[in-house]
């Protein structure tokens, strides 16, 4: 890239448009399913940018009918270069609706877009509203300063990360393709080549006969038998520790990734009442490469087949995976991709690039659906990770306010170092 180039992208960013726009997309609630007016927000505003730069809703259809959409812009190459998708999605949590949040606690309205000092206070503003208006400001900067590429630069805002990646499914079942993905995840502006994927299922735990501790009490030939409860409770000792690194007698097979220590870990998620004698406990397992559903579903098998030796009385059956896996995504440290990001992070920031899985240590990402179909991914993006991680204990401790905030100069940062890496690696 030359300096010129490099400095008409650099002066198409608009350090103020920036920050009005992340606020613009602060005072639009989306959470999970409900992201149609962002949606409609930023796909206007994207087709404003004009120039080569094709902009669609795409839509996504929910359950009982309903509908939700993605916004997917393309800026298109002269060819013989390759395609980089830049993605985020625009949901922000509670994933179980509007009415399971209590927002009372905040200092500042959650959809307001305040500012405060160095910091933009707002719902969903990290997560991941800060690396959406990273990847929209690195379109509007790559159209303004008039750069012509070889390959494919798309640019999409995804729906219902939290409800388990449903709009970046549905992009790539419907004829999304390309060769590298940046995942604009809030990674503490650390580039994440390495991330843990994510497996879900469910244990059935029967006995027969149905017991109630009244039983035991008043029939003594009862008392050596387990009730449902204390079976459930025996499974959870074998199981182990919730969160916590598997020793070198886990039950889980697997190998250690060096990208990803500590990893895997499982915890547990929901319990399912079915009468006295039938619990469902829900399991979710943080997973390293060469884990797959069918070693994790064997492991299980193996573990509770040694508690049903030693409790002829229980039965127990495992359903592994209930939803669709999310991979682990694992990415060379010298990959082109990473290399880029880095040069340019430092370049636009004057600080060596941290690189390594901490920035997302044990969260999933809709990169693992990317890296899955086939793209080298990596995750990037401004908010979370290691900073500000005193401001947030004290949220989780409450002993400070609860507000999400963003560093407004990593954002403006995100915009500038996407564009230059679009610029670089399609050019």
């Amino acid at each position: 890239m030359t300096e010129q180039l490099l400095k008409r992208i650099l002066d198409a960013v608009d350090d103020k448009r920036v920050i009005e726009f992340e606020q613009s997309i602060v005072r639009i609630p989306s959470f999970t399913t409900e992201e149609t007016p962002l949606a409609h927000h930023i796909a206007d505003y994207m087709r404003k940018i004009g120039g080569d730069l094709k902009v669609e809703l795409q839509e996504v259809p929910q359950e009982g009918g309903k509908v939700s959409y993605n916004v997917i812009a393309r800026l298109l190459g002269t060819g013989g270069g390759p395609t980089l998708l830049l993605f985020g999605h625009m949901d922000h949590l509670p994933y179980l609706g509007r009415q399971f949040v209590d927002l009372k606690g905040w200092k500042h309205d959650p959809f307001a877009g305040e500012i405060e000092g160095e910091w933009l206070y707002g719902k969903g503003c990290q997560d991941e509203k800060g690396g959406i208006t990273g990847l929209v400001m690195a379109a509007e900067a790559l159209v303004k300063a008039g750069v012509k590429l070889k390959g494919d630069v798309i640019f999409a805002t995804v729906q219902g990360h939290k409800r388990r990646s449903t709009g970046t499914l549905y992009m790539l079942g419907h004829g999304m393709k390309a060769d590298y993905a940046i995942n604009t995840e809030n990674s503490g502006s650390m580039i994440v080549p390495a991330f843990v994927g994510r497996s879900e299922g469910k244990i059935h735990i029967r006995t027969a006969p149905e017991l109630h501790f009244s039983i035991k009490e008043t029939f003594p030939q009862f008392n050596p038998q387990l009730t449902v409860f204390e079976l459930m409770n025996a499974i959870q000792r074998a199981l182990g520790r919730e969160m916590h690194p598997p020793g070198a007698d886990s039950w889980m097979t697997f190998e250690p990734h060096p990208d990803l220590p500590g990893y895997p870990k499982f915890r547990m998620e929901i319990v399912e009442f079915h009468g006295l004698g039938h619990l469902v406990l829900y399991l979710q397992i943080r997973t390293v490469p060469g884990m797959t559903d069918a070693t994790m579903s064997q492991d299980l098998r193996r573990l509770l087949s040694a508690l049903e030796a030693k409790y002829p009385y229980l039965k127990t059956e495992v359903e592994w995976p209930i939803t669709l896996t999310r991979p682990p995504g694992v990415t060379h440290s010298d990959h082109v991709l990473v290399r880029s990001l880095a040069r340019w992070h430092e370049r636009v920031t004057g600080e060596v690039a941290k690189i390594g899985s901490l920035g997302r240590l044990g969260s999933a990402a809709d990169g693992s659906h990317t890296a899955g179909a086939g793209m080298d991914t990596v995750l990037y993006g401004p908010g979370g990770g290691q900073t500000d991680k005193e401001y947030r204990l004290k949220g989780h401790l409450k002993t400070g306010p609860p507000d999400e905030r963003i560093l407004l100069k990593d954002v403006i940062t995100t915009a500038k170092v996407l564009a230059l890496t679009a610029a670089d690696i399609c050019g």
